[in-house]
Order: structure tokens, then C-alpha cells, then sequence
């Protein structure tokens, strides 16, 4: 990357973390409305419930 581009780079880098980031907190809350919580229940019984 030639130095006068650092900025982009680092910008496009950022940006994408943050998408990912947002994207992985999405698919966590989605599986976890779909039922992914009593399965977790199921699988371990002996686990304290909130």
C-alpha cells in the first residue's frame, strides 16, 4: 500500500470491522430469539437460569 493511501486502507478496515461487528451481534440476537436459549436449557440442565 503506497503511503499516500494509508488513510483509505485504514478507513476500509475500519469500516469493515465495525459491519462485521454489527453484522455478528445481528446473527447472535437472531439465533438467540429463535429458540437457540431453550435449547441451550435443555442441553445443560444443571445450569443456572436467569
Amino acid at each position: 500500500m503506497p503511503t499516500d493511501r494509508a488513510g483509505v486502507a485504514a478507513g476500509v478496515l475500519n469500516a469493515a470491522r465495525q459491519v462485521s461487528g454489527g453484522l455478528g451481534v445481528a446473527a447472535f440476537g437472531a439465533l438467540v430469539a429463535t429458540g437457540f436459549e431453550d435449547g441451550l436449557r435443555r442441553a445443560w440442565p444443571s445450569a443456572p437460569h436467569c
